[in-house]
């Protein structure tokens, strides 16, 4: 776990009681400026009941929000990837932690010698043809495994991330496999269960869930162990084989078994794009909840994969372009008016077009009249308006102690106009920071007087 600070009162807690925590972000040049700047979705409450309840709450605060929180609930309603092996058959004899050859006590492994063989040098997704494996060498093996881990069918997958990417793939053959890697025999068993979890495991579903599930990924290590991958959750429909659900899904797996290494990129990005719409779909994740590990992963999980690369520029941090700020203004707008519409009335935006180097962005709202208003969405330009943005940015930033800085957001009500003014950086300007902005909204809204802003 990162490093923390707690601060508390030694009194019983009541019902109600809330803690209230504060997660400053990573960004590139913490190091060099010994600073820590805290922006407002840095800050959230969270129920100790809640806390109590769901041991596992820590680490999605520190990473995600409350809306990453209601989807992870809702997803560890499903069964568990160890529920489903002891449903089809499969128990703890035939799946584990590949063999380790590390200097020590040795064990005779002569027994495997011409299997084909897989080392973490080894790079495969999907699919592996291990009849193109080198073969199994080794005498003596420090833990050689049992025979039964590496009886074919197999669903291999790596401990470790590949390219930010967890990575599993599906062999017919007796394979041996180094401790890099976790497998699962399905000797005996319907390998149409093995394609449906390598449809899962490669999806960028599961990348989410492993950084907010796993005990060790997204703190310290890089890594995705037995532990984790068993406590994986999977849709509960993956046991019905005669479910027609899964034949989209199935269909694009097995391109992507043939095509993962001739594909071009654009081709695999497409592939892969649309198998996290079918895996989500599987899930019943909604629009909104799609969005949510689509910028997990973009903007909080890229950061912390790239971070130690200097030269790299960070999704997150860059300036949004106008498109992005478009969606962003779309997906609030499309939020507020599900609520406004009751009442008659719609919500409008005006982008304004400003220069890249300015330390803020701006977007404003204009609620109206479904039936009088003609008002259009559209993007203008006032001249000297970065001037403007560079006094308000200054007046923003306030230090409340030796190296901890307070970087303001602002929300601007004039009657029926809202100005939200935000630094100039994409994960400020993602559509889950507008689905988190209109919640935000929404709340000023109950929270005014006579219900009004």
């Amino acid at each position: 776990m990162p490093g923390s600070v707690i601060f508390y009162n030694p009194r019983p807690p009541d019902s109600d009681s809330c803690v209230t925590y504060i997660c400053p972000k990573w960004y590139p040049s913490i190091r060099k400026r010994g600073e820590i700047v805290i922006h407002p979705p840095d800050i959230q409450t969270i129920s100790l009941i809640l806390l109590r309840d769901n041991p596992h709450l820590w680490k999605i605060a520190f990473l995600g929000s409350q809306r990453d929180f209601e989807l992870i609930k809702k997803l560890t309603r499903n069964l568990t990837l160890k529920d489903v092996l002891n449903k089809i058959g499969i128990n703890g004899k035939k799946h584990g932690q590949g063999y380790s050859k590390k200097s020590g006590k040795s064990k005779p492994a002569t027994k495997y010698i011409g299997y084909p063989n897989l080392e973490a040098k080894e790079d495969y997704k999907y699919s592996i043809n291990s009849k193109k494996l080198p073969k199994f060498q080794y005498e003596w093996l420090d833990r050689p495994r049992e025979i039964y881990i590496y009886k074919g069918p197999l669903l291999i997958v790596r401990r470790s991330l590949k390219g930010g990417e967890t990575c599993s793939a599906f062999t017919s053959d007796d394979t041996v496999y180094s401790e890099s890697y976790i497998g699962f025999s399905f000797d005996g068993v319907d390998k149409r269960y093995a394609h449906r979890i390598n449809a899962i495991f490669n999806s960028k579903l599961t990348i989410y869930l492993a950084f907010m599930l796993s005990r060790e990924l997204g703190w310290f290590e890089r890594l995705i162990e037995s532990s984790d991958w068993l406590s994986m959750p999977v849709p509960e429909s993956i046991l019905d084989l005669d479910d027609d659900r899964w034949d989209e899904v199935i269909t694009i797996e097995n391109k992507l078994c043939e095509s993962w290494r001739s594909a071009s990129p654009s081709e695999r990005k497409e592939l892969e794009d649309s198998l996290f719409k079918s895996v989500c779909d599987l899930y019943g994740l909604n629009e909104n909840e799609c969005i949510i590990v689509d910028d997990m992963i973009r903007y909080t999980i890229d950061l912390y994969l790239n971070r130690k690369k200097a030269k790299t520029k960070r999704k997150g941090i860059k300036p949004p372009t106008s498109n992005q700020l478009q969606r962003y203004a779309d997906r609030l707008c499309k939020q507020l008016n599900s609520i406004l519409e009751f009442e008659g009335k719609t919500l409008n935006y005006t982008l304004y077009d400003i220069r890249k180097d300015s330390p803020l962005s701006v977007v404003e709202f204009k609620q109206g009249s479904q039936t009088t208003s003609n008002q259009e969405n559209s993007t203008k330009r006032v001249e000297g308006i970065e001037k403007l943005l560079i006094k308000i940015s200054k007046n923003l930033q306030n230090q409340i102690s030796e190296r901890v800085y307070v970087w303001g957001h602002l929300r601007v009500y004039e009657r029926e106009h809202l100005y939200i003014i935000k630094p100039s950086e994409e994960r400020f300007w993602s559509e889950s920071a507008a689905l988190n902005d209109s919640d935000a909204v929404i709340r000023e809204h109950m929270e005014a007087v006579d219900g009004a802003l």
